[in-house]
């Protein structure tokens, strides 16, 4: 028998009886194949796997699954997204899609042994992420759609998502700790520390596990079986109610009435995290984070969109492919200049160059740019040149800094003729 998200599901040897809280007079009816021994819910599923109207949707599985072994902290189901450990190699998580039973191009391997997995249930699938507790009772992070993960926590007894949001809470070292806006990672991981809430979680004792974790309030079952309850601020909930319906002034009128640091803290990287910077200006400039204040206000200003999305691509991890690409595939015209510019800044110069090479703009060819700019790193620094394809380049193309710079002039122009500021 299980319980939740407004169902309560019976099986019994041969059936399978899901009752809605709305309706117990007519519950939906199925045959089961064989006996259930694990049930696990979601918003709109259960394992295996099938909608709240008793009809199967999928039927997930992979070579040397054994269903036998599987409970509530090697599975874990999601709205879209199934993973499960694979039990012949318990370093790694496989997961599947839930309306079609493929696995996902991604399978998650760890260099130690996983001992509990958990899926996020907010937002879209192609920002799912999950969580898992290593041998060592490491709590990591990672996302579904890329390959890595980032060690949140170290001696961490259990931990678990909240059920509308992203907040995630753990029992690490007799402390409850709660990370309100956990994407924080993948935005800007120097304002993780400011998302984190702490308190005492003494009177959980050793070992314990979190075995819900709904809106601000959380239930622990210690070691000796009983249940205690316990509870985060409520305040992050309300945020990403406002969020998520684009509501930013009310996240805004909230984070002014409550006045902490952490809860703006919040607001500021769901506001970057979604492109919505005037929110982002507000939020940083009330904790006083003047630099990164200063680089929302630069990226505001900036001509065309692509720019501005390439350029919090950058800030957001260093994802400086998936940045290039943006400015590449900019429409109408792509921004081959600034992708070009974009590598110099970051010293990647033999991309730079490639890139001069391999395209020619309305203003000509950039490869001379290329060429300056190196050749004025390399006379700060006192360095020579050595690499033999760019002094090829130099023998082929002259540097002139008038024509560079008017070759700049005109790459802004075309910019600004094209309409793309927003």
């Amino acid at each position: 028998m299980s319980l939740g998200y407004g169902f309560l599901i019976v099986c019994t040897a041969t059936q399978c009886f899901i009752y809605n809280f709305q309706n117990w007079n007519t519950p939906h009816i199925f045959d089961l194949r064989a006996a259930v021994n694990f049930i696990l819910q979601s918003e709109c599923h259960f394992l295996t796997v099938y909608s709240y109207e008793g009809r199967a949707i999928s039927n997930p599985k992979f070579n040397g699954m054994h269903v036998e072994f599987l409970h509530r902290h090697t599975v874990s189901l999601s709205i879209d997204t199934v993973s499960i450990l694979d039990h012949s190699d318990r370093k790694t998580i496989r997961s599947f899609d839930i309306n079609t039973g493929k696995a996902l191009p991604i399978t998650f391997t760890h260099s130690l042994d996983v001992v509990e997995l958990a899926l996020s249930h907010y937002g879209p699938s192609t920002d799912r992420k999950l969580l898992f507790i290593d041998n060592n009772r490491d709590l990591h992070l990672t996302r579904l759609s890329h390959k890595g993960s980032f060690k949140l926590q170290a001696q961490v007894d259990s931990a678990a998502w909240n059920d509308s949001s992203e907040m995630l809470v753990a029992l690490s070292d007799a402390k409850v700790l709660c990370w309100t806006y956990p994407n924080m990672v993948y935005v800007d991981r120097t304002l993780l520390p400011d998302v984190i809430e702490s308190k005492d979680g003494a009177d959980f004792h050793k070992l314990a596990s979190i075995t819900s974790f709904v809106g601000p309030r959380f239930t622990v079952r210690r070691t000796d079986g009983a249940l205690l309850a316990g509870a985060v601020s409520p305040y992050p909930t309300v945020l990403y109610e406002f969020t998520s319906a684009n509501d930013w002034d009310k996240a805004v009128r909230l984070c002014r009435f409550v006045k902490t640091k952490g809860l703006w803290t919040c607001l500021a990287g769901m506001a970057l995290h979604k492109r919505h910077l005037d929110t982002a200006e507000v939020a940083l400039a009330a904790v006083e984070s003047v630099d990164k204040l200063h680089f929302v206000l630069y990226v505001k200003n900036l001509v065309s969109e692509e720019r501005r999305m390439a350029e919090l691509a950058l800030y957001a991890g260093g994802a400086v492919d998936e940045a290039e690409a943006i400015l590449l595939q900019a429409h109408p015209t792509p921004l081959v200049y600034r992708a070009i510019k974009m590598n110099i800044r970051l010293f990647r110069w033999d991309r730079a160059l490639d890139l001069a090479i391999k395209y020619t703009t309305a203003g000509g060819t950039h490869v001379d740019t290329v060429l300056a700019y190196r050749q004025r790193f390399l006379a700060a620094n006192k360095l020579d040149e050595t690499d033999k394809k760019f002094l090829q380049y130099m023998q082929q193309f002259p540097v002139d800094w008038d024509k560079i710079s008017a070759k700049k002039v005109a790459e802004r122009e075309k910019e600004v003729a094209g309409g793309r500021r927003k």
